[in-house]
């Protein structure tokens, strides 16, 4: 089944599951629903068709759309249904605050969008994960120190650099063009998140 989720667009900001009500997520299959609002959630997903083209364009990159969806999964398994999502960090979370306060949740693009959150969240008195859940994506050391520590999507720069490396090297030795890679990614989950209100 699929569901017509809209999203509410403010600025670098946006709403998921705006007119979603509880009679059709009772009906709803919930890994389809967090699927769906995985591929909403995706943070980078065309690497395919920004990477050129070619008999040895190729690319190597995390599975993005993976971790979206392990963050919704995540969430809904806590009760949020109205999730924003923010591009713009600070301004764009001030911003949003001003607008509207009807989600539970802010599924950051990273973690470095997500101190902006947390920092614009504080100056308006809200606590997390009291008042609202937030969640990053990239697992930077300093994500476990954030107050509170923040969930997250880990990548593994270090895999993907190597294999990068590699894929370059491929291409430099004329061998037959590496196939795309995409690395795993896992959701690490700390305080950051919490039961929906």
């Amino acid at each position: 089944m699929k569901l017509a989720l809209t999203a509410a667009c403010s600025g670098s900001a946006a709403v998921l599951g705006e007119h979603l009500d509880d009679d059709l997520l009772s009906h709803a299959h919930p890994l389809q629903f967090a699927l769906d609002l995985g591929q909403l959630l995706r943070l980078v997903g065309q690497y395919h068709t920004a990477c050129g083209e070619g008999p040895r364009a190729t690319y190597v990159t995390c599975d993005t759309a993976a971790g979206a969806r392990q963050v919704a999964i995540h969430l809904l398994d806590l009760g949020h249904r109205r999730i924003a999502r923010i591009e713009g960090a600070y301004r764009a979370t001030v911003q949003l605050l001003a607008e509207r306060r009807d989600f539970t949740a802010i599924a950051a693009e990273s973690d470095m969008i997500a101190v902006g959150v947390l920092r614009a969240l504080d100056e308006h008195t809200l606590c997390v994960p009291q008042d609202l859940s937030v969640t990053g994506s990239d697992d930077l050391q300093l994500s476990a120190y954030l107050r509170p520590p923040l969930t997250t999507v880990h990548r593994a720069p270090a895999a993907l650099g190597a294999q990068a490396v590699s894929t370059l090297l491929s291409l430099i030795d004329d061998t037959a063009p590496p196939s795309p890679t995409v690395l795993p990614v896992s959701l690490v989950t700390r305080d950051s998140t919490a039961d929906a209100r």
